[in-house]
């Protein structure tokens, strides 16, 4: 370590001053002064510390020519004299020097730590505020959806109830249409009083509400059934055979079509009336047999022959070629048995189905009674979705996409058919 020069006259005179001012300080009291803080700087100080450490290791100079070397040898004698005690004084010093050195590494390791830990507290509090922002709008999220069901259950619920309530209301005024139509029937002389037949009250199957059930609204049937109107544009007299509800008939009358319809279910009729369509409430063989020969113009009969014995099938279609003059149109539409998806989806619901029947074997009994221009339309497809080569169009080989058309011919094809023959 190099020496340190030390100025042995300014040293001497700094130690008269303070005898003096001791001399002084016993004669009065010294007053108190506030002393102004330190300011201290920390690297500073400790390279203080560093570099004045070793006390022994002091040059002594002066400036006085004539003591001023005897007086440099003296204090080089009090050196050796007290190399024990600032041997140990400078040992004193580095060791201080160091501990002060290291508790500032310390510190400095501290305050490092203490910044690391308050970032990872800042991180862990807003992971877990941005975490519980998240449940909350989560639960949020979570409480609206049950609310919007809870709304939507309710509002279903009312819908449902007020449809029921429809069609109970429905159900009580065909009753009371029954009981005044039976009350309206003439009669000859005056019988005794007739027994109240039980069917006009509680029919075994109320035909209007399981049709507004099953087969659809009266707007859905009349627009399917609305492209087999341009058929008889040019007919004189057409006859609907099991008219039910009268969707056809009212598209005819607005076509201008002449029209009437025929249905064994009392409430179609009654139904039918009320809407001012011309239906007769009678079997439908017992009226076509009843009507001259060659006076129709055209004949419709939708969703019919399935209700019918197989052997059934054939006589109706032959009174309705002798019926119908020449020229005259017979429209048969029915469902279609070679979709399997039918019988899946509606022809078992029908509880007065009998079996289906083939549109081939339809085809053939138009052909077999006289009928020429014979097709066979086919009508109402399944939905698209439903459609397996649409799902296997491009993962599969074409070999494999073409038994999954014919596949979805067979399960997904149309639900219904109609053959249509003039005579």
């Amino acid at each position: 370590m190099e020496g340190a020069d030390i100025d042995v006259e300014r040293l001497m005179e700094e130690v008269r001053r303070r005898v003096r001012e001791r001399k002084r300080s016993d004669a009065a009291p010294e007053p108190v002064v506030e002393r102004a803080p330190v300011a201290i700087s920390v690297p500073g100080d400790v390279s203080s510390l560093q570099a004045n450490a070793n006390v022994y290791d002091v040059v002594f100079r002066s400036h006085r020519r004539i003591l001023g070397p005897f007086i440099v040898r003296l204090f080089e004698f009090f050196r050796l004299l007290l190399t024990p005690v600032l041997t140990r004084q400078s040992a004193y010093n580095a060791a201080n020097a160091r501990a002060v050195a290291g508790l500032e590494q310390e510190v400095a390791r501290l305050a490092g730590e203490v910044r690391l830990a308050e970032e990872r507290l800042r991180r862990g509090f807003d992971q877990r505020l941005r975490g519980f922002e998240e449940v909350t709008a989560a639960f949020e999220e979570r409480i609206v959806k049950i609310v919007e069901e809870a709304r939507a259950g309710v509002e279903q619920r009312l819908l449902e109830r007020a449809k029921s309530e429809d069609e109970r209301f429905a159900a009580i005024e065909r009753r009371l249409r029954r009981l005044a139509h039976w009350l309206e029937e003439p009669a000859a002389e005056p019988p005794p009083p007739k027994p109240l037949p039980r069917e006009l009250v509680e029919p075994a199957l109320d035909g209007v509400a399981f049709q507004n059930r099953f087969r659809g609204s009266e707007e859905d049937i009349r627009e399917r059934q609305r492209p087999y109107v341009e058929l008889f544009h040019q007919s004189s007299e057409v006859l609907d055979v099991g008219c039910g509800r009268g969707e056809f008939l009212e598209l005819l009358r607005e076509a201008a079509i002449p029209a009437s319809g025929v249905d064994l279910d009392l409430d179609m009729v009654l139904f039918c009336r009320e809407k001012g369509l011309a239906v007769t409430h009678a079997d439908a063989f017992e009226h076509l047999a009843a009507l001259p020969d060659d006076s129709l113009g055209g004949v419709f009969a939708a969703q019919v022959i399935e209700h019918l014995d197989t052997s059934r099938v054939v006589p109706l279609i032959r009174l309705c070629y002798r019926k119908l003059h020449s020229g005259g149109i017979l429209v048969v539409e029915s469902p279609n048995p070679a979709c399997l998806a039918v019988f899946a989806r509606s022809f078992y619901v029908d509880l007065d189905h009998t079996r289906p029947v083939h549109s081939d074997a339809v085809r053939y009994l138009f052909e077999a009674a006289g009928f020429g221009d014979v097709e066979v339309r086919f009508l109402a497809p399944v939905e698209e979705e439903l459609r397996l080569a649409d799902a296997a169009d491009g993962a599969l080989p074409p070999e494999l996409v073409k038994r999954f058309e014919r596949l979805d011919g067979l399960l997904f094809g149309h639900q219904d058919y109609a053959v249509v023959g003039r005579k």
